[in-house]
């Protein structure tokens, strides 16, 4: 499944994301319908600035995830590199700052 994401700034949008549908389903799966300014895994509210955006390159439904779920999320995949902070949602600066999830 082709997706995109954007941190708060369409204008920022990537649309180089990539889960096999199978993953897709597993990780969309319990998130229910998107919810504007809430994330959609635990469901705090969120700032359009501080949250990632994330939408099926072939739907419209767009959820908002919170720093820490956007890392997680982003984390997985092998195009990003290097890994986000999950507490500051922010690349880190140099290797040895890397997480591993």
């Amino acid at each position: 499944m082709r997706f995109s994401y954007h941190p708060g700034d369409p204008g920022m949008r990537d649309d180089s994301g990539l889960l096999c549908s199978e993953c897709w389903s597993a990780w969309t799966g319990g998130l229910g319908e998107p919810t504007p300014r809430v994330c959609a895994v635990c469901r705090t509210p969120v700032a359009r600035t501080s949250s990632l955006f994330v939408s099926r390159i072939d739907d419209r439904q767009t959820w908002q995830f919170c720093a820490p779920h956007a890392a997680e999320l982003l984390n997985r995949l092998r195009t990003v590199e290097p890994k986000f902070d999950p507490a500051s949602f922010r690349l880190p600066l140099d290797r040895s700052e890397k997480r591993s999830l």
